[in-house]
């Protein structure tokens, strides 16, 4: 799945059934903290399991009534590579032991060969400080662009504030949906009143761990869109998060961006729940 800015998705790895049964192991993985959890069968019945569908191609599944999230069919050999990263940070963030499914599991997941992860990958990957340094973009307009796409619906931050809440309805955003990316590249609120907030979410003496969380979760993001065809949004992941080790988190441009759509989220939440009650009024 696309990863949250909390450096967290789902990574599921199938074998497709040959005869009545193929098998399943889900896991939830986050790019700092490693295997967060680990479910999975070897015999699913394959009335229960998706067609084999081409590296890149999306598939929209249904974790729980009325939530669908969208899945995207990468290489065996990325999969092996997001896995043996968070293998690596789980025993780097935290003294504790895996979950006791992945160790049930695991032999399930390792007993095929992997190939190390494609030319093109590990060079988009790793060419952060490259394109900082040639591309020399407007890191307002990129994050703006990064933060429109549909991959993205998730990284905002949700936050509340009474005087910023006025200052958004006095933009007379009411009922015209998500900003638009040139809304966002300006973030649409006072710079005073986002830098306070912003100050408020992070403090200016402890900003680093939240920067790198983001820093790795825009990587992961890059490499899901690079997969799934989107590179010119893969290489603004990859620059914003080369951004991350430059500039101060307080103040960058992502971080302001995602408190706006927090405030918008907000809005749009207050606005829908308030309906019935004025519908209500209204028939009286």
């Amino acid at each position: 799945t696309p990863c949250d800015f909390q450096g967290s998705q789902r990574l599921w790895f199938l074998r497709e059934a040959k005869e009545a049964e193929g098998a399943l192991i889900g896991l939830r993985i986050n790019r700092v903290a490693g295997i967060l959890e680990t479910f999975g069968s070897e015999m699913v019945d394959r009335q229960h399991l998706p067609p084999r569908r081409p590296v890149g191609e999306m598939l929209s599944v249904s974790l729980a009534p009325g939530e669908s999230t969208v899945f995207l069919t990468i290489p065996y050999a990325y999969a092996r590579h997001c896995l043996q990263h968070c293998l690596e940070s789980h025993w780097h963030a935290a003294a504790r032991a895996l979950p006791e499914e992945f160790t049930l599991y695991n032999p399930f997941i390792l007993r095929y060969r992997a190939d190390a992860i494609s030319s093109r990958m590990s060079a988009l990957l790793e060419s952060g400080a490259d394109l900082w340094t040639q591309e020399a973009s407007d890191l307002s307009q990129v994050t703006g662009r990064l933060l429109g796409h549909p991959a993205m619906a998730g990284w905002f931050l949700p936050v509340q504030n009474a005087e910023t809440d006025q200052s958004w309805d006095a933009q007379d955003h009411r009922g015209q949906g998500r900003p638009s990316p040139d809304e966002l590249s300006s973030a649409n609120l006072p710079p005073e009143a986002l830098g306070r907030l912003a100050r408020a979410v992070v403090a200016e003496t402890v900003p680093q761990e939240l920067a790198e969380q983001l820093r790795q979760a825009l990587l992961a993001q890059a490499a899901w869109l690079h997969i799934a065809g989107h590179q010119s949004y893969a290489r603004h992941a990859v620059y914003t998060a080369e951004s991350l080790r430059r500039e101060p988190l307080h103040t960058h441009p992502l971080l302001l961006q995602m408190i706006a759509l927090g405030f918008h989220h907000h809005q749009e939440k207050g606005r829908t729940s308030d309906s019935p009650r004025r519908g209500a009024q209204a028939g009286v």
